[in-house]
């Protein structure tokens, strides 16, 4: 799943989500390091500066709904802590 935030840069935001035991990533599963925009954002519209805003969480068939929930709340919490 991809999500943006407008005015909160993802590498912030990704670094907060760390501190907060949540996995997530800026560019795709197959980017491998890549610091470039995502070719499939880019071709599905997005601009670089709405890439840069943009990071992906990624769901397994272990995660809980429980797990969800909580992801679910910090983010939030943290994208109202950002850009209000």
């Amino acid at each position: 799943m991809n999500l943006r935030l407008d005015g909160a840069d993802n590498q912030t935001m990704l670094n907060l989500m760390d501190l907060n035991g949540i996995a997530a990533s800026a560019g795709s599963a197959c980017a491998g390091g890549d610091i470039q925009p995502s070719r499939v954002l880019l071709a599905a519209g997005f601009t670089p500066e709405e890439i840069k805003n943009s990071f992906r969480l990624s769901f397994g068939k272990y995660n809980t709904e429980e797990e969800t929930r909580r992801a679910a709340k910090i983010i939030g919490d943290l994208a109202k802590r950002l850009i209000g």
